[in-house]
């Protein structure tokens, strides 16, 4: 990140959470069997200066808004 002059600059970095429950019924068994899974998708990271637009990317804005404030 280029960081011409005073202010604050924010690195971040994203990734899609997935996160699911589930039932299945096993053979031989007369209870189902409960759970749930969470994994992680793609990436995201990007640099930005608060006083600037962070843009249109939700995670972004969040990022902004978490370090800078409300855009």
């Amino acid at each position: 990140m280029d960081s011409d002059g005073a202010g604050r600059f924010v690195e971040a970095a994203a990734v899609h959470v997935l996160r699911s429950s589930f039932t299945v019924d096993c053979p031989g068994t007369t209870t189902p069997a409960y759970g749930s899974v969470t994994a992680w998708y793609g990436t995201g990271e990007g640099s930005l200066r608060c006083g600037v637009s962070p843009g249109k990317d939700p995670w972004m804005k969040e990022a902004y808004e978490l370090t800078c404030g409300q855009a």
